[in-house]
């Protein structure tokens, strides 16, 4: 039951320290404002696409064609963030998780050599007549870029991770069988546990 007003739980329980109702408010605020900020991104894309349709007809947009990597890129993060990291009711890494996945980082390659690519007058372009929509590319490459950063980095983890654990027990069930089998067991029996 969670605690009113009072700091109690209403029957006469004990209430939450000021520091636990502390962290909870700042937690609260901290995803309240995540959200928020995911919302009034989305909100923004929109309008910047819309309103910069035109950008597709530009001269310089075949050589750099911000306004569809921009399209593509919001779509996906909302895809993305709809479908929960990709992970099924059991936790475990589906179809679509490998799917975005590899979307991810096909999207990062493609919006950083688009980025690398463009010249410095269709930029100029983009900057005098589409700035917002120039922003919303820029934006959605850095963001791009750190996810894929981060999906490497935890692989990178995960891997590091399993292969130290899957040594260590080796080892360990090594060790047990050496002390056990010779004439070195010396050290007292252990109650299984019970699973």
């Amino acid at each position: 039951m969670l605690p009113n007003a009072s700091g109690t739980n209403g029957a006469g329980g004990r209430s939450l320290p000021p520091s636990q109702v502390g962290f909870l408010v700042l937690v609260g605020s901290v995803v309240l404002l995540v959200i928020l900020a995911v919302l009034a991104y989305f909100l923004w894309s929109c309008i910047v696409l819309f309103s910069s349709l035109p950008a597709m007809g530009e001269g310089c947009n075949g050589e750099s064609p911000i306004w569809m990597f921009s399209f593509i890129s919001v779509c996906f993060f909302g895809f993305s963030i709809a479908s929960g990291s990709g992970k099924d009711m059991e936790g475990n890494v589906g179809l679509v998780g490998y799917f975005l996945l590899a979307s991810s980082i096909a999207l990062t390659i493609w919006g950083l050599a688009i980025w690398i690519s463009m010249t410095g007058s269709c930029r100029s372009i983009f900057e005098r007549k589409y700035p917002s929509l120039l922003l919303l590319f820029d934006l959605d490459v850095v963001l791009l870029s750190m996810q894929a950063v981060l999906i490497v980095l935890l692989v990178l983890c995960g891997a590091l991770f399993l292969g130290l654990v899957g040594s260590t027990w080796n080892r360990a069930d090594e060790a047990r069988r050496f002390l056990t089998a010779g004439e070195y067991n010396d050290i007292p029996d252990q109650p299984a546990h019970e699973a």
